[in-house]
């Protein structure tokens, strides 16, 4: 499955969705959308979207520091779910 050019503005919202879970830090959501935009110049839609967003996920990591942003509500709902 390739990416096509209305996959843009989902990678963008996963982006923000996984930087507001990483952090509360505005400036730091706000630097790791920009780059995501620079980065849009050199992704390949030929690429699938959860290649993609491997790329969104190492993005995050690098600008916020953490290493599983959604590790909070992956906890919340396991114990919903018990």
């Amino acid at each position: 499955m390739k990416s096509c050019l209305d996959c843009i503005p989902c990678f963008f919202n996963q982006a923000l969705r996984a930087g507001r879970a990483a952090t509360t830090d505005d400036r730091l959501i706000k630097q790791l959308l920009d780059r995501l935009g620079a980065m849009l110049e050199d992704i390949d839609l030929e690429n699938s979207p959860p290649q993609i967003g491997q790329l969104i996920y190492r993005a995050v990591k690098e600008v916020t520091g953490s290493t599983e942003p959604v590790r909070a509500r992956k906890r919340e709902i396991r114990k919903e779910a018990l």
